[in-house]
């Protein structure tokens, strides 16, 4: 466990505020909306075996050539998201695409997660590069499934990706994961990916429905029958089978600047700061190594949405003008503008409680003071009534031993949607609405 400690009180700026010192709130202004768009859609992109996925294409409706941003999608590319950001990078000089994956939406071909997803996006990237109002530069954008394709497409080593922009990236199985198996929340993503649209899965009963045994006919308690489930569920140890979704021990292929975004709430929040510290380390060239940028923020998956998580508030610095940074950033990696982005500090982070953004110059923090904790007790840790703690100094040989009845049907509650939503509620409230079960092991700090 890390204990940040000597931790600077940060300089206050004539507003007020604390986060003025953080890059993040640059005063140099991006480049600015200039051009009208122009939309193209259903556009039909040729793949290396015949099948053509769908793309709608935002670009700028002006002679020349401009950089190009990929985003890939399980799901649906035609939506309010979609056209915000398509129609915000193409009116700031960008071409801005948005693609169906294979098997979804309106591309061509059967959807089976991940698998063919690399092979595709090099294929992809590459026929754009090609068009006659491209550059040849591209960079690739999005988060979760979104952001794991992208790692394994850079894999692949297409010639004319430039720059990725990542966020709430999961990590390779068996990392967020105490055992290859998919958790039973993934059984509601199945649902909602099954077929080539969106599946409605609100009104489906999903806590009734992951209390199922066996985990392998889960997807039968949903209404339906997932192969990739029951695939999934078939591999619980760390084979071959789940090599295609590995992308963390080889970040030494991986020759490009990366910016990673995600909250500390995001429940795949693992991954972004171990690809960060994994590309530092790791990347094949210095320029790639010093092209890393990290930010982290006071939010769950859906990064940068709302300064409230539950009942906290983080304050009005906790959502930023992350459209206008991520501009900034393409600007200076895709146009080589020299706004100042490469002399900046590569670490932004939220602090929680005292509610404002430092920078930093490395992740983990140097100054990090690595300390172990131990859970101890006279026996009793069971609820919040019994005598657990968490301590610095380790237990004797002869404290007692805790003791408690694992039941699978009767696990502890979770208090998160019961959607697969990906959100990691606060611990406070989890352990003030459960810590009274018997069974639930308890230590106080």
């Amino acid at each position: 466990m890390a204990w940040l400690g000597d931790t600077p009180q940060p300089s206050v700026a004539s507003n007020g505020s604390p986060s003025s010192r953080s890059s993040l709130f640059s005063n140099r202004d991006p480049s600015r909306p200039v051009y009208p768009v122009r939309h193209e859609f259903n556009v039909r992109v040729p793949m290396r075996d015949g099948i053509t996925l769908s793309a709608d294409i935002y670009r700028p409706d002006a002679p020349g050539r401009f950089p190009v941003v990929l985003a890939r999608t399980p799901y649906n590319k035609n939506s309010q998201r979609a056209w915000h950001y398509g129609n915000f990078f193409a009116k700031h000089g960008y071409v801005f695409v948005w693609m169906d994956v294979r098997g979804r939406g309106d591309s061509e071909g059967e959807f089976v997660p991940y698998r063919n997803d690399a092979r595709d996006g090099y294929d992809a990237i590459e026929w754009l590069a090609s068009q006659p109002w491209s550059t040849g530069d591209v960079a690739t954008w999005g988060g979760s499934y979104l952001g794991r394709i992208q790692w394994l497409t850079a894999l692949e080593k297409p010639p004319h990706l430039k720059a990725m922009i990542v966020h709430v990236t999961p990590s390779d199985p068996y990392v967020e994961w105490p055992t290859g198996t998919p958790g039973p929340m993934h059984v509601c993503w199945n649902r909602m990916t099954d077929g080539r649209v969106l599946q409605y899965v609100d009104k489906i009963d999903w806590m009734k429905v992951y209390e199922h045994m066996p985990l392998l006919t889960m997807d039968e308690a949903a209404g339906f029958v997932s192969r990739h489930w029951r695939e999934d569920c078939a591999h619980p140890t760390l084979d071959e089978w789940w090599e295609p979704l590995r992308y963390q021990h080889r970040f030494h292929e991986i020759d490009l600047p990366v910016l990673h975004v995600s909250g500390w709430y995001d429940d795949e929040q693992i991954g972004t700061p171990l690809n960060f510290a994994g590309m530092v380390r790791q990347a094949p060239s210095e320029r790639a190594r010093r092209g890393q940028k990290l930010i982290m923020g006071p939010w769950g998956h859906q990064v940068n949405a709302s300064r409230k998580l539950g009942e906290v508030d983080f304050g009005p610095d906790a959502v930023i003008d992350l459209d206008g940074y991520e501009l900034r950033w393409l600007d200076y990696w895709l146009k080589g503008i020299d706004n100042g982005i490469g002399d900046e500090p590569p670490v932004s982070l939220f602090i929680m409680g005292a509610n404002y953004w430092r920078d930093e110059y490395e992740w983990p923090l140097a100054r990090t003071q690595w300390t172990k904790f131990y859970l101890r007790s006279g026996g009793r840790a069971n609820s919040r009534f019994g005598d657990g703690v968490l301590s610095i100094e380790p237990p004797a040989t002869d404290e007692p031993p805790d003791v408690y009845l694992y039941d699978p049907a009767r696990p502890v509650p979770f208090i998160t949607d019961p959607l697969c939503r990906f959100e990691i509620p606060l611990w406070s409230t989890l352990a003030t609405a459960h810590a009274g079960r018997p069974g639930m092991a308890t230590a106080e700090c």
